[in-house]
C-alpha cells in the first residue's frame, strides 16, 4: 500500500523537478541511488512499521518515477519518427524487464 501511495503521490513533485532539471540524467542517477539505499535499509527498518512505511512510500515514488522521467528524458532528446521509435524500445526494455528480473532475483536469492 506505502509503495502504491508513494508511486501515485510522488509523481507530479518528482514530474516538476524534472521538468526544471536541464540534464535529467543527474535526476535518473539520484533516483537509482535513493532506490538502491533504500533498498539497503529495508532491512533495519522492518522492525518499526513507521519507519518502514516511511520508507516504502518514498522509496516507491521514487523508484517509479524512473520510469517517468526517462520518457521525459526521450520526449526532450528526440522528435517524430525517432521518438516513436526510442519510446517503443523504451517500453520493450521495460517490459523485458519487468518479466525477467524477478527471475533473476529469485535464482540470485535462491544461489545466496
Amino acid at each position: 500500500t506505502m509503495i502504491g501511495l508513494g508511486n501515485v503521490l510522488l509523481q507530479i513533485p518528482i514530474g516538476m523537478i524534472s521538468d526544471r532539471v536541464s540534464d535529467r540524467r543527474y535526476l535518473l542517477l539520484v533516483c537509482a541511488t535513493v532506490g538502491l539505499i533504500g533498498t539497503a535499509f529495508m532491512p533495519f527498518f522492518a522492525q518499526n512499521w513507521h519507519l518502514m512505511a516511511a520508507l516504502l512510500f518514498v522509496w516507491g515514488g521514487v523508484v517509479a518515477a524512473m520510469y517517468t522521467i526517462g520518457l521525459a528524458h526521450l520526449g526532450s532528446q528526440l522528435s517524430g519518427h525517432e521518438l516513436a521509435s526510442a519510446n517503443a524500445a523504451f517500453v520493450l526494455c521495460y517490459g523485458v524487464g519487468m518479466v525477467l528480473g524477478p527471475q533473476a532475483i529469485g535464482i540470485g536469492m535462491d544461489a545466496f
